[in-house]
């Protein structure tokens, strides 16, 4: 079977991700990169808006990308998880058992995130987490792994320029169901597909539509 080669380019991103988390984060093999990777992809995720989330999955290559998205449910976050304890109990949960320090996994992971990602998009990523989690971000690369008990060095605010906010139209845009004078219509910005369309070439992508959130229908004012 041949395979497409977007889909080979992103088998083989995934394959030297994890070859890097496992190096830098001294970890027993890929199936644990793999472990951990999904685990703190997760989390962070939870704790970002909807947008953001959309954002920051827009930074990843193909098959992490997939990995990030994978049993999202835009409706129940952003979670409220403003403790660091909180942050990393949950997470070692995920990926018993294991034998390294969680807040150095987890330190690791941001590490590669920051490398590979636009630190403009990770000052936003930082900018909605509580102090103490912004604390796991590294503020450069690590050279030995602690011990369980060792603190992992706080995380330092990028000196990067911020971005320019653009505004997306969302869902908490348009009126709420049931409101007079409004009906529902198919999405204007997917066409009813639920998928959200690259506004450069205008073709279809693999992300749902922020506008209908993948619904595909939206409500809106009627005459």
């Amino acid at each position: 079977m041949t395979i497409s080669t977007p889909v080979a380019h992103g088998i083989q991103t995934m394959q030297e991700w994890l070859k890097e988390l496992k190096e830098s984060g001294e970890l027993a093999d890929q199936a644990a990169a793999y472990k951990v990777l999904r685990a703190v992809l997760h989390q962070l995720r939870d704790r970002l808006t909807v947008e953001e989330a959309a954002d920051f999955g827009a930074q990843l290559p193909l098959m992490v990308r997939g990995l990030y998205f994978e049993h999202w449910r835009p409706h129940k976050v952003p979670r409220k998880i403003r403790s660091k304890t909180v942050f990393l109990d949950e997470l070692s949960a995920e990926v018993l058992p294991h034998t390294y320090p969680v807040d150095w996994a987890v330190s690791t992971v941001f590490g590669l995130l920051a490398r590979h990602c636009d630190p403009g998009e990770i000052d936003d990523v930082k900018g909605q987490l509580p102090d103490e989690i912004k604390e796991l971000w590294p503020d450069g690369p690590v050279a030995t792994r602690p011990t369980a008990t060792a603190k992992v060095s706080s995380g330092l605010q990028s000196e990067q320029p911020p971005k320019t906010p653009v505004h997306h139209h969302t869902p908490h845009d348009d009126p709420l169901p049931g409101t007079v004078g409004t009906g529902e219509d198919i999405c204007p910005e997917c066409h009813g597909s639920g998928k959200a369309v690259d506004r450069k070439t205008g073709k279809m992508t693999e992300d749902w539509c922020e506008r209908c959130e993948g619904t595909g229908r939206i409500i809106e004012g009627i005459g």
